[in-house]
């Protein structure tokens, strides 16, 4: 059985060592055409008091600087993943994020700042979760915003993936965005960094 455990952890750090510099590569890539790489992180409603959720929202800030290596970074600090994203930090009675580290605004900025863009954007989340759930509301927000050219969904830490959806391929195939239907269990993106 250790033996079995061994062979299990040692083959889980060389994924890790070997699919990270993967992901940088591919994201140097986009950088390299010019693209802006844009984090974005939520965090659902919760009884937790305000410098825990600020504590779980900066580690989400964490990841996506270091491991996606993001350019501007777009936080919804109370929100549902079913909750289209027009809807989100409308009402930001109890924002957090004057306490956040390097973020640079809520979901309301993120969509000014995506509208008015002249590069091509590629928007990063951690799990599908971390954007939403809703693929509806995700495929008329793809169609909208003709310079969110990709969406990258870093799944590394959970299975060592990460997702690509392209936008001509998802304007063609409102199938493609299926995984987004995804919540079956709580994912603690602030722990999977």
């Amino acid at each position: 059985m250790l033996k079995l455990l061994l062979l299990f952890v040692e083959s889980l750090v060389e994924n890790i060592a070997n699919y990270v510099p993967k992901y940088h590569n591919q994201i140097n890539s986009l950088k390299s055409k010019d693209y802006v790489i844009v984090g974005y992180a939520r965090k659902s409603p919760g009884q937790e008091d305000r410098q825990k959720r600020i504590n779980i929202l900066n580690r989400m800030v964490q990841c996506l600087v270091e491991r996606s290596m993001c350019d501007k970074i777009f936080v919804s600090s109370s929100c549902l993943a079913s909750d289209s994203l027009a809807s989100r930090d409308i009402d930001n009675e109890n924002d957090v994020l004057a306490d956040l580290t390097r973020v640079d605004g809520n979901t309301q900025s993120m969509i000014s700042y995506i509208s008015a863009s002249e590069q091509d954007i590629c928007l990063v989340a951690v799990d599908f979760v971390g954007l939403l759930t809703n693929t509806n509301d995700l495929y008329s927000f793809i169609s909208k915003y003709e310079k969110l050219k990709t969406i990258i969904i870093d799944s590394l830490p959970v299975n060592h993936k990460v997702h690509v959806f392209q936008r001509e391929a998802v304007l063609n195939n409102l199938s493609s965005l299926t995984p987004f239907d995804c919540r079956s269990k709580c994912i603690q993106r602030s722990k999977i960094i």
